[in-house]
Order: C-alpha cells, then structure tokens, then sequence
C-alpha cells in the first residue's frame, strides 16, 4: 500500500530538510524490492516490477512533486531551486532509475 504524499517542502528549507523528506517518501512509497533492484539497472528493476504495478504506482510518484521538483506548485512541482532539487534530493537518483518504464 501506498502512502499519497506530497513532499512537505519549500525553498525556505536547508539541503537536509529537502534530503529527509526525499528518504521519508523513498522509504514509505516506493517498493522495497523495487529499491534493491535499482542499483543494478532497469533490467533488474523489470525483473521486479510490472508494468501494471508501475502504471498503478505512478501517479503517487507524481503526486509527490518530485518529478518535476523546480516547476510552480500550482503546476505539480515543489517550487524548489535547481540547487535544493540537485542537493537536496540525491536519493531521488534512486527514484528516478525505478521509475524508467523503458
């Protein structure tokens, strides 16, 4: 199960905050097994993941901000500066080799 969670930031937050936000949200929404297989490629992460349980997981990806971390609130982002979504969202290297659906 899935927790929907925005990510709880603003550009008034140091770089730690930003990075313990990051890791709060990996750890509760993004899949254990799917997290192990991402150091080890996109193949590895198929090997876990469905294209359906990607399709599912999605859109809480999106909802979370981090997709597109710099872009406006008002437009699905987090209005963070390219330095707070660069440092403070490291972890979201992570992220982002899970959620490659190709």
């Amino acid at each position: 199960m899935y927790t929907i969670m925005r990510l709880a930031v603003t550009r008034d937050d140091d770089t730690e905050t930003i990075t313990a936000a990051a890791r709060a949200w990996i750890d509760s929404n993004v899949p254990r097994v799917w997290r192990d297989a991402a150091p080890h490629g996109r193949q590895a992460i198929r090997s876990v993941r469905s294209r359906s349980d990607y399709e599912a997981w999605y859109p809480i990806f999106a909802d979370s901000g981090m997709a597109v971390a710099t872009w406006p609130v008002t437009y699905g982002g987090l209005d963070l500066t390219a330095e707070q979504a660069g440092g403070g969202l490291r972890d979201f290297d992570l992220t982002e080799r899970v959620v490659q659906i190709r």
